[in-house]
């Protein structure tokens, strides 16, 4: 507010600066309620935040209560379809949902709003749950947006080819991969240049096969019959690190 204050005493000297000046003076602002603020200072400022780039972040109460769950569900969608119309979203952060599959068109939303939408660069959506994971949507697996993506309890099954052509860096957690699919998600990073798979399981091979990966990351990953065989071709890679599992490599 104190912010807000100043903006407007300053008045008419504001108003004579061109908008890029005043796009870096709105980006300063503590938060993006302050932003959207600054709407009422003058006509020139009426549509203003729209092109200020912004970050959502969005992390579920604790708690059992199925009502506060939905009750913030329902905060999340008025605070997108209120951002809807920002010129830039770099970031897309939901966490802490305990999942569950009435759930699914929720989530669904959240992501089409990500990269179909707002296009987003880091997209990071952390789920727990004790049952069925959430099945990432197919329309989601094509994208030249995203440049970071962290999934926490999602299930990855694209349909057709993958296309993320920007992204750079992918975290997975708690997902259970079936015989082809983890070669087919990675086959659509060409600039990928971090991975990390953590308490993955059902990986039996691993093929990475990548001119510009950097760092390789794989921790506990879990599987009761067999040890993880990991084949790269990836002439970059700087940095390897695995735990909590026994790994045959190959290069």
């Amino acid at each position: 507010m104190e912010m807000q204050r100043k903006l407007m005493a300053g008045g008419d000297r504001l108003n004579d600066l061109p908008d890029s000046i005043l796009l870096h003076i709105l980006s300063m602002l503590p938060n993006n309620k302050e932003v959207v603020r600054t709407s009422v200072l003058s006509e020139r400022w009426q549509f203003l935040w729209k092109f200020v780039p912004t970050s959502l972040e969005f992390n579920f109460p604790v708690s059992d209560n199925e009502n506060d769950t939905r009750d913030y569900l329902v905060s999340i969608h008025r605070e997108l379809y209120y951002w809807r119309s920002c010129e830039k979203i770099r970031k897309l952060r939901v966490w802490c949902l305990k999942y569950d599959e009435c759930y699914a068109k929720d989530v669904d939303i959240w992501v089409y709003f990500a990269t179909k939408l707002a296009n987003v660069e880091d997209l990071q959506l952390g789920l727990s749950t004790n049952n069925r994971r959430y099945e990432f949507p197919q329309f989601a697996y094509k994208n030249a947006s995203l440049r970071n993506l962290v999934l926490w309890n999602c299930q990855l099954n694209p349909f057709g080819n993958v296309n993320w052509s920007s992204l750079l860096s992918l975290s997975i957690v708690y997902m259970e991969f079936t015989d082809g699919v983890i070669e087919k998600v990675l086959s659509g990073f060409p600039n990928l240049e971090y991975l990390e798979l953590k308490k993955n399981s059902s990986i039996h091979r691993l093929e990475i096969s990548s001119m510009k990966l950097r760092e390789l990351i794989i921790l506990d990953y879990k599987n009761e019959n067999h040890d993880l065989w990991l084949e790269s071709f990836a002439p970059s890679i700087k940095i390897c690190k695995f735990w909590g599992c026994v790994v045959r490599y190959a290069s």
